[in-house]
């Protein structure tokens, strides 16, 4: 509703929907109806407002204000003016925005695929004399990217959001990934809400505080199995693991092997300082003396299926990020066999990780290799 232009006439009129720059006209034209005695009126954010009104009170000094209000019917002599001013609820009212997040700002987060969500629950407050109400004003948020640990913060977007009411503290989306350079540490994301209201007195903003992810790390998280499995492994040798790796961050290889028959499983802690792309290999020498899988045979030649992710931690307590699974198989022959008998081995097959809700799915298949124990190696 637009606000009433029409003049004020006297003190006694309401000054209800009344705009802003009408009263001031109003008061500013009667300036001169004030005693000259007069130097000191009494603050009015120290009133208690009756019906939305107000009253302009005025003291020789604040001396004498402050025995007033110490005991005014005692002191009432010292005051020298007082004038009821109506005033509307919406006149003095201000704006406020509220941001908050899902998440423990402080806490590091990685980040291993182009999205990631994060939860936001945006407000826009109008705030009066009777209290805090929903002002339901879309707002922007604004996005800024940090890589110098936040000495310096560049504009990186802006996205138009939708408020919430003040009694709902469910979250909406938004995906920063778009947002995060590939393969850096650190970097920070800070947002902020506003929005702008308009009306005959021109324009107002209300902000938000920022909100600050200080340290995000986008890499990504991937395992390949290094070492060749076209020869068989001999009984006699003792089997080594072999990969590349990417991730800037520390990681835990996990690695399960069976042959069927037998399945162990272990794990690996790889540091965030190595490792970090497929031009190191990962060889473990460690295995003499606790083998991942007992290579021993009992006669025959057997398939050691490998399967191997990894895992790190996403900054969300209790939740994880993995890898795609990367199945390996190796053939291992005992010592002295002389057959010729071919077997269809698979490598690098990588399958996502599942969730809740989907089954785990083939993303890379390498062409099968052909293994004949007639060509070993050790």
């Amino acid at each position: 509703m637009a606000a009433d232009l029409t003049p004020i006439t006297t003190f006694a009129q309401s000054w209800e929907g009344k705009a802003g720059s009408v009263v001031k006209d109003w008061i500013t034209s009667h300036l001169e109806l004030i005693p000259s005695k007069v130097g000191y009126f009494q603050p009015l954010r120290n009133q208690q407002t009756v019906n939305n009104h107000y009253w302009l009170r005025g003291f020789a000094d604040q001396t004498s204000y402050e025995l007033w209000a110490s005991d005014s019917d005692t002191y009432q002599d010292l005051l020298l003016l007082e004038l009821e001013i109506p005033i509307a609820v919406q006149q003095g009212a201000t704006y406020s925005a509220a941001l908050t997040v899902d998440r423990v700002t402080t806490n590091p987060i990685v980040v291993i695929s182009p999205h990631y969500e994060i939860g936001y629950n945006y407000k826009s407050i109008l705030i009066d004399t009777t209290g805090q109400t929903d002002a339901d004003y879309n707002g922007t948020l604004l996005i800024e990217r940090s890589i110098d640990g936040g000495s310096t913060w560049n504009r990186v977007g802006t996205v138009t959001i939708s408020p919430k009411a003040m009694n709902d503290d469910t979250f909406d989306t938004l995906d920063i990934g778009p947002y995060l350079l590939p393969e850096t540490r650190s970097q920070g994301i800070r947002l902020r809400a506003s929005f702008t209201v308009s009306d005959e007195n021109g324009e107002v903003t209300a902000y938000s505080g920022n909100v600050t992810f200080r340290d995000i790390t986008y890499t990504s998280l991937n395992l390949r199995w290094a070492a060749g499995v076209v020869n068989p492994i001999v009984a006699a040798d003792q089997l080594h693991l072999s990969y590349y790796f990417t991730g800037l961050v520390q990681r835990t290889l996990h690695i399960t092997a069976t042959d069927g028959t037998n399945t162990v499983s272990t794990t690996f802690t790889i540091s965030q300082n190595n490792y970090n792309d497929f031009s190191v290999l990962w060889d473990e020498e460690d295995l003499v003396s606790t083998p991942v899988f007992n290579i021993g045979q009992n006669g025959s030649a057997k398939i050691v299926t490998l399967e191997a992710y990894l895992t790190c931690n996403s900054g969300v307590a209790g939740v994880d990020h993995e890898s795609d699974h990367v199945t390996t198989q190796l053939l291992i022959i005992p010592s002295g066999d002389t057959s010729n008998t071919p077997y269809l081995l698979l490598q690098n097959v990588a399958t996502t990780a599942p969730s809740s809700t989907t089954a785990r799915t083939v993303k890379r298949l390498s062409l099968p290799t052909f293994c004949s124990k007639a060509s070993t190696s050790t």
